[in-house]
């Protein structure tokens, strides 16, 4: 029973191989091969999951695959883990990736990425899957790594036009800023225990925990959006409506809440980082309902709402409601992937429901408005408008420093290569 395991979770990487093998050899396969390949992938990733359900309520399936490699006292290992606690997002994410694969063959049908765009939903899937059941840190990178690559190529899915290139770059500058957090969280679990895994959590204390902890928190803003990393989400709407859905709706964001809480014994251990993410969540939510109010288009203000509700999630962790925050990113990955595939028809069914109700509409969050004084609401309208200068902040305090210490790094190599001229040796 054990072997279902990684096949559940490489089932959609095989379906990505086989398409990918099938386009560079140019035997690009018809929409309907694309889809049920994908279909049949996501098919057999959730009966394999079905089929462990029986081991959940002893705690588990944990498969070890070997080492990946060994190097002095460091080892790889390739260990898989379907908790409790990964057992309803992994069937989740199978359930609504065959959605969306479902909605997708006639959204995107006769589009001239159409074969890109299910290689990439398969990669995704893999990823999706391989960042929930990993049972250490180390693993969880590679899962992170397809979900983040995955993620930039599909904003960036309709490459001919500025605006989604750039929403892909800036997502891709914010993952690649960030993930340093995971990295170096990993290097220092290995150094202060030996392992990566996420029962090595358990076994940090005092300053050594505190650090990982706020080195995880880091990787997790990036990905799921949160203060003061909430620009790209908004630019990330370039891409198609199904992976927005996927993405930005129902999973990736969500992948930065479910590394906290898998590893909730860092913020027990460390409670300066929990009131930390507490904190973080409190901001983005006003950020990020502020904004939604003045939104132009029903993407944005759904992308908004959705970086509000993991902001509530966020702080649901720190408070240390882990059972309430994985119920809460089901129910809202459900709810929004509906909204977003909405989307499109939006128009459509709000003239319906403005006919049926007789022309009559009532505007909602009135009640909050009035609350507001009237000099205070200009100047939170500002604020909205610009979702609180977030990016300029961002730009020149965080990108503007690294760049500065980049560019005196490059001075101090230009001081030193007249000497490293002379000694090198002459051709």
């Amino acid at each position: 029973m054990s072997s279902l395991l990684p096949i559940a979770v490489f089932a959609p990487f095989a379906v990505f191989l086989l398409l990918g093998a099938a386009w560079l050899a140019g035997l690009a396969p018809t929409e309907r091969v694309a889809v049920r390949a994908t279909q049949a992938g996501l098919g057999i990733s959730g009966a394999g999951l079905l089929a462990l359900l029986p081991r959940f309520g002893s705690g588990g399936t944990r498969v070890h695959l070997g080492d990946w490699f060994r190097a002095g006292e460091y080892h790889f290992p390739l260990d898989l883990d379907l908790s409790r606690l990964a057992t309803f997002p992994s069937l989740m994410a199978v359930f609504l990736l065959a959605l969306i694969a479902h909605f997708s063959k006639r959204y995107i049908h006769r589009d001239p990425g159409f074969h890109r765009f299910f290689l990439l939903l398969n990669l995704f899937a893999t990823g999706i899957l391989l960042l929930f059941t990993a049972g250490s840190l180390d693993v969880l990178i590679g899962g992170w790594e397809m979900v983040g690559i995955s993620s930039v190529f599909l904003i960036a899915y309709f490459q001919h036009r500025d605006q989604p290139v750039a929403g892909g770059l800036r997502a891709f500058a914010t993952y690649r800023a960030c993930d340093i957090g995971l990295l170096v969280a990993t290097v220092a679990m290995h150094r202060a225990t030996g392992s990566a895994s996420f029962d090595a959590i358990a076994n940090l204390h005092g300053p050594t925990a505190t650090l990982v902890a706020f080195l995880l928190i880091l990787a997790s803003l990036g990905k799921s959006a949160q203060f003061p990393f909430t620009g790209w989400l908004p630019r990330a709407m370039e891409g198609p409506t199904p992976s927005s859905a996927a993405f930005y709706g129902a999973l990736s964001i969500h992948a930065g809440a479910f590394l906290l809480l898998r590893s909730r014994h860092l913020l027990e251990h460390a409670p300066v980082a929990a009131w930390t993410v507490v904190a973080i969540g409190t901001l983005t939510v006003a950020q990020a309902t502020l904004a939604s109010r003045v939104a132009a288009d029903a993407k944005t203000a759904l992308a908004l709402g959705a970086q509000a509700q993991v902001g509530l999630i966020f702080i649901e962790i720190g408070l240390g409601w882990d059972k309430l925050a994985l119920w809460h990113l089901g129910a809202h990955s459900l709810l929004r992937t509906l909204e977003f595939l909405r989307a499109p028809s939006v128009l459509h069914e709000y003239h319906l429901m403005h006919a049926a109700a007789g022309g009559e509409i009532p505007e909602t969050g009135r009640h909050f408005t009035r609350w507001i004084p009237t000099g205070l609401r200009s100047r939170l309208y500002r604020i909205a408008l610009d979702q609180g200068q977030l990016d300029a902040a961002v730009q020149r305090w965080i990108a503007g420093s690294a760049t500065a210490f980049a560019d005196a790094v490059a001075g101090f190599e230009m001081r030193r290569a007249p000497v490293d001229r002379e000694d090198a040796p002459r051709v």
